[in-house]
């Protein structure tokens, strides 16, 4: 999957082996065998299959370390794909992702992709995030908010490709 991906990809991706994990066995970050050489700066996306996994937070020479998007620590600026509609996504407890500051009149619904907005230099725009699960918010407040859901299985990533 990872070699289509590269392959369909115009984007300029360095592979990456993921060489370590949390110390504190949350999946909130990884360490990588890709450092500055291989083109890694802080804020740069991280890949896998398509769809963003995290930022790099740290690079020096031979490594670098990436946030999990699933960390609660973690946020990125995004887009609705179907309206073009700018949110935010947020990691959720190390455990999912939530999608945040849609507005009210903003259609939502299940199975809607959700992309990067390419705001920051760092993270192109249309990178693939997840599809809208379940809305969490309730008609009467102010933004609307949804669970995301991403193919990735963040506690066993091998590979990933840093973004250049």
């Amino acid at each position: 999957k990872e070699l289509q991906f590269v392959k369909a990809s115009k984007l300029s991706l360095q592979p990456c082996a993921v060489i370590g994990r949390s110390p504190t066995g949350l999946t909130d970050s990884i360490a990588l065998n890709c450092g500055v050489e291989a083109g890694a700066q802080v804020g740069r996306a991280v890949v896998s299959k398509g769809f963003l996994v995290g930022k790099i937070t740290y690079a020096a020479q031979g490594f670098s370390t990436a946030q999990l998007i699933t960390s609660a620590n973690f946020f990125v600026d995004a887009r609705i794909s179907q309206s073009g509609r700018l949110a935010i996504v947020r990691g959720s407890f190390n455990s999912g992702l939530v999608l945040e500051q849609v507005a009210q009149d903003e259609p939502l619904e299940p199975g809607m992709l959700v992309v990067t907005a390419g705001v920051s230099e760092k993270v192109p725009k249309n990178l693939l995030i997840g599809e809208v699960g379940e809305i969490l918010s309730e008609a009467n407040e102010l933004f609307k908010k949804a669970s995301l859901v991403s193919p990735i299985d963040f506690t066993a990533l091998e590979f990933v490709f840093l973004v250049k």
